[in-house]
């Protein structure tokens, strides 16, 4: 059975394709929502922006957002929204940050589920990126398709995980920051993985695998949509 349902996506009302399998929708979440995480986001001291993810390339631009009620309250109910999109049969990963870019600042070309380059299966099927904030320049990219989607705040894109959606960020031309917040969604087989503290498997011999790389530790290949 197919674990995606795509024809939910497009009976949203605000439902847009941009390119084949690359939506969006738009207005996904109010202004005021939007500009209640980017308040609560500007309100956190610098320290924050590294506590809670040690990979290099994400200094400053990561925060772990769920230590506070209103805003977990705030993305349990995005994620109850996203979760409408499909049927039951799915694996939603928690949002629990808030990612952002400043002024000159992009993002290394990436695949959300990086079988090619790392040997391995995230399971990402589809990736997230809900627009929280105005700003100029950060427009997502797709060398292989080729396209490129400039946002509005509110809008919530969509895409596979898969290699011909290899993706990344221009640099933010303007003061106004870019502010974002993601989720996955997974392959089924990926909730009793994770269930067994195995988030990863072997492409070649399907088994289970746990460790680490220097790729991912840096960010260089992991789930990394933005």
């Amino acid at each position: 059975m197919e674990m995606f349902n795509y024809d939910l996506i497009k009976l949203h009302p605000n439902f847009t394709q941009i390119e084949e399998n690359v939506w969006v929708i738009k207005n996904f979440i109010s202004d005021e929502i939007c500009d209640s995480l980017v308040e609560y986001a500007e309100s956190q001291p610098e320290e924050k922006w590294w506590e809670r993810n040690k990979r290099e390339w994400w200094h400053g631009k990561f925060l772990f957002a769920a230590e506070n009620d209103r805003i977990i309250k705030t993305f349990i109910d995005i994620k109850e929204e996203i979760a409408k999109l499909f049927t039951e049969d799915w694996f939603l990963s928690d949002m629990a940050s808030i990612h952002r870019m400043q002024k000159g600042e992009g993002m290394f070309e990436h695949s959300d589920n990086p079988t090619e380059s790392m040997g391995r299966n995230n399971f990402v099927e589809l990736s997230f990126v809900l627009y929280i904030s105005d700003f100029e320049g950060g427009e997502i990219y797709y060398p292989k398709i080729p396209m490129e989607y400039k946002s509005e705040k509110g809008d919530l894109l969509i895409h596979p995980g898969v290699g011909r959606y290899f993706h990344g960020v221009h640099p933010v031309t303007s003061d106004a920051v870019r502010y974002v917040t993601t989720a996955f969604a997974y392959d089924r087989r990926v909730k009793e993985l994770r269930d067994k503290g195995l988030v990863y498997e072997d492409v070649n011999s399907g088994q289970p695998i746990n460790e680490i790389t220097e790729a991912q530790a840096t960010g260089e290949n992991g789930p990394l949509n933005e």
